[in-house]
């Protein structure tokens, strides 16, 4: 036995008809494409090699002679630093978030800041004396901070933080704990050099 047709009313057929149409407005679905996992160890090695600029740029403000200026310098360097690592691992940043972040990490790297690496900028205001005991201590304590930030930031990113959760507290332990890296580096460096001295002399 046939069924009966079902009637169709005036306002289904309107909106069976417009359908049609509201799609071809709409046009194609867009597509949604993946992005690529960021290469972290790739990320961390390019970073390392800013790090290991920007030290050589932080040994060059501790040599500037004038008091203050040079840590006015140094502070510069390391915004740049840190701005490079951040575009490195694919990071968002403001220069304004990394200001606030350094400041407590550059007291951290340089506990001398009040002290020995206080010392050794505004001693500069001393004629002659002041300046050389300046020069000579400020370059390697500038290098020294910047490697030890620069790397604590590189840390963090690696272990897959960002520069929203990070934690400045932690961080400025980790940046102590470089700071005694890099002088250990620096030691067994100056032994082999002696060493190669000697041999070289017998």
């Amino acid at each position: 036995m046939r069924e009966p047709q079902k009637k169709t009313t005036a306002q289904e057929e309107k909106a069976a008809a417009a359908t049609p149409e509201k799609e071809a407005a709409a046009g194609p679905a867009e597509e949604v494409t993946e992005q690529p996992p960021v290469d972290l160890e790739a990320c961390k090695a390019k970073a390392e090699k800013i790090v290991e600029k920007y030290s050589k740029w932080s040994l060059a403000t501790g040599l500037i002679p004038a008091p203050a200026i040079d840590l006015v310098a140094l502070t510069a360097v390391q915004i740049k630093m840190a701005s490079e690592i951040c575009k490195a691992f694919e990071q968002s940043f403001s220069e304004h978030k990394l200001k606030s972040i350094l400041v407590p990490l550059l007291g951290a790297a340089l506990p001398q800041a009040l002290t020995t690496g206080g010392v050794s900028s505004t001693v500069k205001a001393i004629p002659v004396y002041g300046t050389l005991v300046g020069l000579s201590t400020m370059p390697l304590l500038s290098a020294g901070a910047s490697y030890a930030i620069g790397s604590a930031f590189i840390s963090h990113f690696a272990n897959g933080g960002t520069l929203l959760s990070l934690n400045v507290s932690s961080m400025t332990d980790a940046v102590k704990e470089n700071v005694q890296k890099y002088k250990n580096k620096n030691k067994s460096d100056e032994d082999v050099s002696v060493a190669d001295e000697e041999t070289a002399k017998a």
